[in-house]
């Protein structure tokens, strides 16, 4: 240790911040937003997800699916009975937009224990969606979400343009484990 030397007579005195320097727009007139993007995806235009008869983890109740349920359970609503997803196959999100400029080309893997709400948290980080913890000014809270009664999928954009998402149907690919295109999985409202 060594010795503490103060000097006589020398003091700082706090004071009341004077300045401050703010950057951006500051239009306190301006519109406020209203909410962030919403898109809907399902299957096909007329019906939502769909977890196979027998499946090893079937939804609760009336529930088409659930954040839980297996993708590689979910029904091919073209081919009943059969599986819409295989493990190895990969979700590639390519083409999307946001804020007017073209997001990283991102891909999942399917497994045998991917679950929707693995692919929720997929669509989080591939979209950039910051989930605030509170709800935008339309009452919906930015990410995404799996509708359970309908079988839909949800994404609920941040607010504001910078964060406006573009998800066609066409970005949104079903590789095979070759590379090979398998389907485009989604339809997007």
């Amino acid at each position: 240790m060594s010795e503490l030397n103060i000097p006589l007579g020398a003091r700082a005195v706090a004071q009341a911040t004077e300045n401050v320097r703010v950057v951006g727009n500051l239009n306190a007139a301006g519109d406020l937003p209203g909410g962030g993007s919403v898109i809907t995806l399902t299957p096909t235009s007329l019906t939502g997800f769909r977890i196979m008869s027998g499946a090893s983890n079937p939804p609760d109740g009336d529930n088409m699916i659930d954040t839980d349920s297996l993708l590689v359970e979910i029904e091919d609503p073209l081919s009943a009975g059969q599986a819409m997803f295989s493990e190895g196959q990969r979700l590639q999100i390519n083409g999307a937009r946001k804020g007017g400029a073209t997001l990283p080309v991102a891909e999942f893997t399917i497994a045998a224990t991917s679950t929707i709400d693995d692919l929720m948290k997929f669509f989080n980080e591939a979209l950039g969606l910051h989930e605030t913890g509170t709800a935008n000014p339309d009452g919906r809270t930015p990410g995404a979400i799996a509708i359970s009664l309908t079988g839909s999928l949800a994404v609920f954009g941040n607010v504001g343009t910078i964060n406006d998402l573009d998800l066609p149907s066409d970005a949104f690919r079903l590789l095979n484990a070759d590379g090979s295109i398998d389907r485009l999985p989604f339809v997007s409202n």
